[in-house]
C-alpha cells in the first residue's frame, strides 16, 4: 500500500483483505489515523522488543495490540469464527425483539390478542370472613367459623349400579343419615349430569350432600378414597349466644348473603366487599402471572351490636321455660325493654307441644266444653319446632294475641286523661253481673256493687271499664288506642314484624266498644304491648311519651320526635293503682308458696287472662286461655319493663283456677325482675328483712287478681 494513499479511505475495504495482507499492513505500519502507535511500535522494534503484549510478525516488526474481542477475533479468525460471532448477534437481535414484541402485547394487545387472553382470563373472587354480631356488651351472638362439608361430582359416579349401592352405603354411614333418601338424591344428581351431557353441555359437578360436619364425618368421607365425593371447607355461620335468638339473628345463605333477620337488615356492612383478582392461566389452567393494578383486597365487613343483653337473655329463657313447664302449658314469650331507651335487652320464645293436644275441628267455638271438663285439648297453634332454629316464628313479633285485662290500664288512663273519672268518683258495679243496653252479658270475678273508679282497675272490674268507657265516642277510643303504638309496627326494620290488629272506624260497632273496653276485639304483639306499658315507667321530660325501640345500638329511632300520650298526673295515678295491685299479687304468692323468698324490688303492673282464639278461623277455644303479666321495676324510677305471656295452660292447672296470668306469668315476671336487677347493678329498694305479714294486705287480695 503506497504511503500517498488517501488519509480518509474507507476502512470497511479492509474487510476484504486476506489475513495474511491484513497482517502485513499492521506490520508495516501502513495505518495511517494511528501515526503514534505506529512509530512507538517503530522505535521498539529497532531496540530489539515490541513492548507489554506486543509480538514479531514474520518480517521481523512488531504487530500492534487490537483493541476489542469481537475486532480482533473477526480480523485475525478464521471462517467458523466469523460465523460463530454472526450467529452470536443474530440470536441477540432475536432476542431483544422478541422482548420487545412481548411487552407490547403485554402493555397495548391488539384485539385478537385481547380476545385470546380473555379466554385464559379467571376472575377468582376473594370473600372476606362475615362479620360478627355481638351484644350490647361485645359478647358474640353469631360469628363465622371454618367448617367442613361434603360435596358430590356426579360425573364421576360409577355407572355400575352394584358399585353405586356400595358407594350410598358408605356414605350413609359417614353421614348418618337414612340410606334410601341419600341413595335417591345420588341418583337425582347422576341423572341431571347425564342430561346435560346429552344436550352438550358441561356435566354437573358439583352438588352439596351435607351441611356441617364434625371431625369424625370428615375423616370417613376421606377414608372412602373415591373421586366422586371430597370434603370442602368453607366459612359457616353460627349462633353462639342463644337458640332461641336463632331467628331474630337469622339465617345466611350458602352465598353469604343475608336471608332473614339481623343478618338481612345489615348485610351490606356485616359482610363487607369482596375482593377479586385476575390471573392468566396457561392451556394446563395454571397461573401464568397475576398484575398488581388487576388485584382488589377484600374489604372486612364491621360487626353488629344488638341491644340484646346476653346475661339477661338467659335469664328470661331460663324463668320462662320454668314457668311453661310449671303451667303444662304449649308455649311462652317474654319481652324484656328499657323504658328510658327503648332498647330491647331480651327477647324469648319457649314452645311446648302438649303430647295429648289434637287439631280442633272447624267451629269449636266458646260454648263448647272445656278440656278442664272433657280431657280433651285442642292445638291451639303451631307449636312445632323448626329443623333449623332461624326458620322459627318470632312469635314475639310476628304472633298477635288479645291482651284481656291487661289492656285495662290504657282505657283507665285515657279516661282519667281526659277528666271524665277521677280515682277516687264512685262507680256501680252491679254486684258483679249486668247486661249492656243491647243485650250483652258482663260479668266480674270480684263482685261488688260499688267501686271507685282506682278500685276499678285495681280488681280489674269488667263491668266498669265498659260502663267508663261507654263515655267516650269511638273516635276518641279509637284514636287512643292507635295513640300508644297499637295497630301499627314498632320500627323495628324486620320484615316479618305484624302490625297487630284495631278495628277500623268504618266496622267499629257497639260490641267492639265493649270488648275493646276489656281487651279483647283487639291484637298486639309482645313487643307493641311492652312498648306501650313504656308510657307508664319513663321518667323525667320523657314521662307518658312513647318510646321508640330498638334492636341494634347504630339504628336511628323511626321518629325523633316525642309524641306525648299521657299528662304526668295521670302516669302518676296509674302507677298508684298498679303499685297496689302488684303487691297484693306478690303477698299472695308468698302465701301460697309459690315464691320462696319475699321481693327485693318494687314493681307496677297488671295481669291479664284471655280465650285462646280459634287456629282455623273466627271463635274462641272453649277453657283454653292466654295469660299474661306486665310490669315495670323499681317503681319509683323504673329500670324495667317485663312482660310475659303464657300460651294455653294445661288442664289440670285450669282446674285448679291456677290458670289466670298472675298465678301463671306474674311469677315468672318477679322471678325476671329479682335476677336482672342486680346485675344491672340497681340497688333493692324494699328491705329484704321485711316479712310478708308486716306489709299490708287487702281483703280482696285473694281474689283480685283472678279478674285478670
Amino acid at each position: 500500500m503506497g504511503r500517498d494513499e488517501p488519509r480518509g479511505r474507507d476502512r470497511s475495504t479492509d474487510h476484504a483483505r486476506t489475513p495474511r495482507a491484513l497482517g502485513a499492513w499492521v506490520a508495516t505500519g501502513a495505518c495511517r489515523d494511528r501515526k503514534r502507535s505506529g512509530r512507538r511500535a517503530a522505535g521498539r522494534a529497532a531496540d530489539g522488543h515490541c513492548g507489554a503484549g506486543g509480538r514479531r510478525n514474520r518480517s521481523g516488526g512488531c504487530a500492534v495490540k487490537q483493541r476489542g474481542a469481537a475486532r480482533t477475533l473477526w480480523r485475525s479468525g478464521d471462517r467458523a469464527s466469523r460465523c460463530a460471532v454472526c450467529v452470536a448477534i443474530g440470536f441477540s437481535a432475536l432476542a431483544v425483539a422478541v422482548l420487545g414484541r412481548t411487552m407490547g402485547l403485554m402493555l397495548q394487545p391488539p384485539e385478537p390478542v385481547e380476545r385470546l387472553l380473555a379466554a385464559r382470563e379467571r376472575l377468582q373472587r376473594q370473600t372476606p370472613l362475615r362479620a360478627a354480631v355481638v351484644d350490647r356488651r361485645g359478647r358474640p351472638v353469631a360469628v363465622t367459623t371454618p367448617a367442613w362439608r361434603a360435596i358430590l361430582d356426579p360425573a364421576a359416579l360409577p355407572a355400575d349400579e352394584a358399585q353405586l349401592d356400595a358407594l350410598a352405603a358408605d356414605l350413609c354411614r359417614a353421614l348418618d343419615e337414612p340410606c334410601d333418601s341419600l341413595r335417591e338424591r345420588i341418583v337425582r344428581a347422576q341423572q341431571r349430569s347425564r342430561r346435560r351431557t346429552r344436550r352438550g353441555q358441561a356435566p354437573l359437578r358439583y352438588v352439596r350432600l351435607s351441611s356441617q360436619l364434625d371431625q369424625a364425618q370428615v375423616e370417613a368421607l376421606r377414608s372412602l378414597s373415591t373421586p366422586a365425593v371430597w370434603v370442602e371447607r368453607y366459612a359457616s355461620r353460627t349462633t353462639t349466644g342463644s337458640a332461641a335468638l336463632a331467628p331474630l339473628v337469622g339465617k345466611v345463605g350458602a352465598d353469604g348473603a343475608g336471608l332473614l333477620g339481623v343478618e338481612a337488615m345489615r348485610d351490606a356492612v356485616l359482610k363487607g366487599r369482596n375482593g377479586a383478582m385476575r390471573i392468566v392461566r396457561d392451556a394446563w389452567g395454571r397461573p401464568l402471572w397475576l398484575e398488581a393494578q388487576r388485584y382488589t383486597p377484600p374489604k372486612q365487613g364491621k360487626p353488629i351490636r344488638l341491644t340484646l343483653d346476653l346475661a339477661v337473655q338467659r335469664i328470661v329463657e331460663e324463668e320462662l321455660a320454668r314457668g311453661v313447664a310449671e303451667a303444662d302449658a304449649a308455649g311462652g314469650r317474654a319481652v324484656v325493654v328499657d323504658p328510658a331507651s327503648g332498647e330491647i335487652l331480651a327477647m324469648a320464645d319457649v314452645l311446648h307441644c302438649p303430647a295429648e293436644a289434637i287439631e280442633p275441628p272447624d267451629g269449636v267455638v266458646a260454648s263448647q266444653a272445656s278440656p278442664a271438663e272433657t280431657n280433651v285439648r285442642y292445638r291451639g297453634f303451631d307449636c312445632k319446632e323448626a329443623a333449623d332454629p332461624s326458620l322459627r316464628r318470632l312469635r314475639t313479633l310476628e304472633d298477635v294475641y288479645e291482651p284481656g285485662s291487661t289492656f285495662k290500664p290504657f282505657v283507665w288512663a285515657t279516661v282519667t286523661e281526659r277528666g271524665l273519672l277521677d280515682p277516687a268518683d264512685m262507680i256501680d258495679t252491679e254486684g258483679g253481673r249486668w247486661r249492656t243496653s243491647y243485650g250483652r252479658r258482663i260479668e266480674d270475678v270480684v263482685k261488688r256493687d260499688r267501686q271507685s273508679w282506682k278500685e276499678v282497675l285495681v280488681n280489674s272490674s269488667n263491668i266498669g271499664m265498659v260502663k267508663a268507657a261507654a263515655m267516650l265516642s269511638p273516635q276518641q277510643l279509637h284514636d287512643a288506642i292507635v295513640s300508644f303504638g297499637f295497630g301499627s309496627r314498632t320500627g323495628l326494620g324486620l320484615a316479618s314484624e305484624a302490625p297487630g290488629l284495631v278495628t277500623p272506624l268504618s266496622r267499629w260497632t257497639r260490641h267492639t266498644h265493649t270488648s275493646v273496653a276489656f281487651g279483647q276485639e283487639v291484637g298486639v304483639t309482645a313487643v307493641q304491648m311492652a312498648r306501650a306499658f313504656c308510657v307508664f315507667a319513663r321518667e323525667g321530660a320523657l314521662v307518658g311519651t312513647l318510646p321508640s325501640l330498638s334492636l341494634l345500638e347504630d339504628s336511628e329511632p323511626a321518629s325523633s320526635l316525642q309524641v306525648r300520650v299521657l299528662s304526668p298526673s295521670t302516669v302518676r295515678k296509674v302507677r298508684e293503682a298498679l303499685g297496689e295491685l302488684a303487691q297484693r299479687v306478690d303477698q299472695r304468692l308468698l302465701r301460697e308458696g309459690v315464691l320462696a323468698l319475699p321481693p327485693r324490688y318494687s314493681m307496677f303492673g297488671k295481669s291479664g287472662t284471655a280465650d285462646l282464639p280459634h287456629p282455623k278461623g273466627r271463635g274462641y277455644l272453649k277453657g283454653q286461655y292466654v295469660s299474661s303479666f306486665i310490669a315495670a321495676a323499681p317503681a319509683q324510677k323504673p329500670q324495667l319493663v317485663v312482660l310475659v305471656v303464657i300460651d294455653d295452660p294445661g288442664p289440670e292447672t285450669i282446674r285448679r283456677r291456677r290458670h289466670y296470668g298472675s298465678w301463671t306469668a306474674g311469677p315468672v315476671v318477679r322471678r325476671i325482675v329479682e335476677r336482672a336487677l342486680p346485675y344491672l347493678g340497681v340497688a333493692p329498694d324494699l328491705q329484704e328483712s321485711r316479712s310478708a305479714a308486716q306489709r299490708p294486705v287487702h281483703a280482696a287480695a285473694l281474689t283480685t287478681e283472678q279478674a285478670g
